[in-house]
C-alpha cells in the first residue's frame, strides 16, 4: 500500500477514536445521574467522607446558663453507712510506717470507718436425681420418673435457663441503647 493511503486511514481512524470519546464522556455523564453516588455503605470510602452523614445528636433541652455538675446549696444524695454491718474488718498498722518499729502492743484508736456494700458470691447447687428400680408382685418393673428438667446425665435447671435468657435479653436492649436504637 502506499504511504498516502496509510496516512489517509491513519487520520479518519483518529476523527472517528475522537468522536467515540466524546460520545463516551457523554453518556457516562448521563449515567452517573442513575447510579448512587460512592458512600462508606457501597464501596471503600471512609465513612467520614460520606457527603450526607448524618450530623451528631444534639440536645433538645435548652441551656440553663449553669456550670455542669453540682450546683451551690444542693445537699447531695450518698449511700447511707448501716448501724449493723455483717462483718467488721479491723485495719491495724503493726508497724511505723517512718522508723518501722512494731506496734502489735500498742492499742489502737478508731480514726475512720468505710462500708463496702455488696451481693454474695452465687454458688450453683448441684441436685441428683436417683432414679430406682421396684418389681412388683405381678412381675411389672416399675422405674422412678425423673422430673422434666432432667433430660441428659448433666442438664441446667430452670433457675439458670431464665438468667440466662434474661442477661441475654438485657444484654441485647443495653447493646441496642448504645447504638442508638
Amino acid at each position: 500500500m502506499d504511504t498516502s493511503v496509510l496516512l489517509l486511514q491513519l487520520e479518519a481512524l483518529k476523527f472517528r477514536l475522537d468522536l467515540l470519546e466524546k460520545e463516551n464522556a457523554v453518556l457516562k455523564e448521563r449515567l452517573s445521574k442513575y447510579e448512587p453516588p460512592k458512600t462508606s455503605r457501597n464501596s471503600s470510602v471512609a465513612p467520614s467522607k460520606d457527603e450526607h452523614r448524618p450530623k451528631p445528636n444534639q440536645s433538645l433541652c435548652k441551656s440553663s446558663g449553669k456550670k455542669p455538675g453540682g450546683q451551690l446549696g444542693h445537699k447531695g444524695k450518698t449511700l447511707e453507712m448501716t448501724s449493723t454491718p455483717d462483718h467488721i474488718i479491723e485495719l491495724h498498722p503493726s508497724h511505723c510506717y517512718k522508723c518501722g518499729s512494731s506496734l502489735e502492743a500498742i492499742p489502737g484508736k478508731e480514726v475512720s470507718s468505710g462500708q463496702v456494700l455488696d451481693i454474695p458470691p452465687i454458688k450453683a447447687v448441684f441436685i441428683e436425681y436417683r432414679s430406682y428400680s421396684k418389681s412388683c408382685s405381678c412381675g411389672c418393673q416399675n422405674k422412678g420418673a425423673f422430673p422434666e428438667a432432667v433430660t441428659t446425665p448433666v442438664s441446667y435447671g430452670p433457675n439458670i435457663e431464665s438468667l440466662v435468657g434474661y442477661f441475654h435479653a438485657r444484654q441485647s436492649s443495653l447493646r441496642q441503647n448504645e447504638r442508638g436504637f
